[in-house]
């Protein structure tokens, strides 16, 4: 696993808002939908199998339907073998979101927040229609299931849409 950021973001300078969205352990997809009151879909960049093919790595973004404004920017890294077989047709055949498949198919999750940040947009100012030195929030988490962590989360989004 790479090294996860340092927490060296100060919660009381975010607006209440912020600070709500980057500690959640709920489902973002929801959380958005709610905010901007919007249809969100899932749009898949890229799918990379390991080798091995015990191991998913997944890049979305999150897309206000009507809008057709990015949201968020996810990476994802799935152990596979710990997945049901529905989940994990669900993850490699659908668009749809992994909080609304892991409520679809009633398996119990909790997450566990690792670690949260701010940085320039950078290379992903594109995304989200930013300026490379416009601020991300980003924080990575991941969800457990019968005591076992089954995915790895990455989140990044924009401070100026909150």
């Amino acid at each position: 696993m790479d090294a996860l950021p340092i927490n060296t973001l100060d919660l009381a300078a975010l607006t209440p808002l912020l600070r709500a969205f980057v500690v959640t352990d709920g489902t973002v997809t929801e959380f958005l939908e709610a905010y901007f009151l919007e249809t969100i879909e899932i749009r898949k960049l890229t799918t990379l199998p390991e080798i091995t093919q015990d191991r998913y790595e997944r890049e979305v973004l999150l897309v206000g339907k009507t809008s057709n404004r990015t949201y968020v920017h996810a990476c994802s890294t799935i152990w596979l073998e710990r997945l049901s077989k529905d989940l994990r047709s669900g993850l490699l055949d659908t668009d749809r979101g992994i909080g609304r498949l892991l409520r679809e198919y009633r398996i119990e999750t909790y997450r566990q927040l690792l670690s949260y940040w701010s940085e320039p947009a950078g290379p992903l100012a594109g995304s989200f229609a930013l300026r490379q030195e416009d601020q991300l929030l980003g924080r990575t988490y991941d969800v457990y299931c019968q005591g076992l962590a089954m995915m790895r989360i990455t989140e990044r989004f924009p401070i100026a849409l909150f």
